[in-house]
């Protein structure tokens, strides 16, 4: 954490300053919340691979 906020003060040293309106995930949006159509395949795909990291309701048997 302490090496991101260094770079980021860095970055604004050079005049590079973070505008969270370019960032297309952040921009506010009223379809934001709606999984399909999915418009961003490879942010869903490293989605996918930080959730097959943790247990989902899916996997837990709660019948036993």
């Amino acid at each position: 954490v302490k090496k991101l906020g260094n770079a980021v003060r860095k970055l604004e040293l050079q005049g590079n300053v973070f505008d969270p309106q370019l960032e297309p995930l952040l921009k506010e949006n009223p379809r934001r919340f709606v999984v399909f159509p999915i418009e961003w395949p490879d942010i869903w795909e490293f989605y996918k691979k930080a959730e097959a990291s943790f247990w989902t309701v899916e996997e837990v048997d709660l019948s036993r």
